[in-house]
Parts: structure tokens; C-alpha cells; sequence
């Protein structure tokens, strides 16, 4: 006598082979998400810590003030000058290293000294942000 149609065992295995691709289908999209939110927050950062450097160079410049970028052991970016202070906060996760912990902008908006300001993402990789004295230039390096 022939059967026709599935045993319960057959469908069994075949339900098994199915979820297990679903786990590494699911595993790898995590990863993935991971991955690309440590890479938009690290553009994410790069971009702000340039952004507050450039705002505080110019802020300088215009209102004739001295003025300071100080990176604090609590991962922030701080821009200060008189009465107006500009605050940026690095991703959780990410550790931010750099010596000195202070940078002085003089009236005309330039940096006296070069330096690198170094940060670490979720993944440890360690990105680099250099300013330079005579151009005024500062560059995110890979």
C-alpha cells in the first residue's frame, strides 16, 4: 500500500533544518546591525568633534576671544569661551584618549600647537582626528 502526503517524523526533521538556518540567518543580522551602527557612530563622532573644533576656531576668530577645547576623562568634547560652552558627549562605549587634555585657540581663531585626538570605538579600533598649526586644518584619519 502506498502512502500519500508527509509522515510526522519527515516534517519534524525538515521544520528542524529550517529553524536552524532561521538561528544563523538571524545571528548574522545582528551582527550586521552591530557593525553598521559602530560605523555611523563613529562617523557620527568624528564629524561632531571636527565640527566643535571648527565652530570653536571660528566663535574665536569672530568675537576676538581666547578660547579652549578640553577632552575630559568622562569621553566629552568641551568647547569654552566667556559665557558660551558647547558640549559633546562620545557614543557609549567609545573611550576617548588624547594628550594634552587641552587645546588653546587664540584670538584669531588658529591652534598654537599641533596635536591628535585619538578614540576608540565598540570594536577597539582606534580613529584618529589630527589638527594641524600653520594650516589651521583638521583631518580625520582611518
Amino acid at each position: 500500500m502506498k502512502s500519500k502526503g508527509f509522515s510526522l517524523i519527515e516534517i519534524l526533521i525538515v521544520i528542524n533544518i529550517a529553524l536552524i538556518f532561521l538561528s544563523f540567518t538571524i545571528l548574522s543580522f545582528v551582527e550586521l546591525n552591530n557593525r553598521l551602527a559602530n560605523t555611523m557612530d563613529v562617523e557620527l563622532c568624528s564629524n561632531e568633534i571636527v565640527s566643535i573644533i571648527d565652530g570653536g576656531k571660528n566663535y574665536c576668530r569672530v568675537n576676538k576671544y581666547f578660547g579652549t577645547i578640553r577632552l575630559s576623562d568622562t569621553n566629552e568634547v568641551i568647547f569654552g569661551c566667556n559665557d558660551k560652552t558647547i558640549k559633546y558627549k562620545l557614543p557609549s562605549k567609545f573611550k576617548l584618549y588624547t594628550y594634552p587634555k587641552e587645546i588653546i585657540i587664540n584670538q584669531e581663531g588658529e591652534i598654537g600647537s599641533a596635536c591628535s585626538i585619538y578614540y576608540y570605538d565598540r570594536k577597539n579600533k582606534r580613529h584618529c582626528i589630527t589638527i594641524r598649526v600653520a594650516t589651521n586644518y583638521v583631518k580625520v584619519k582611518e
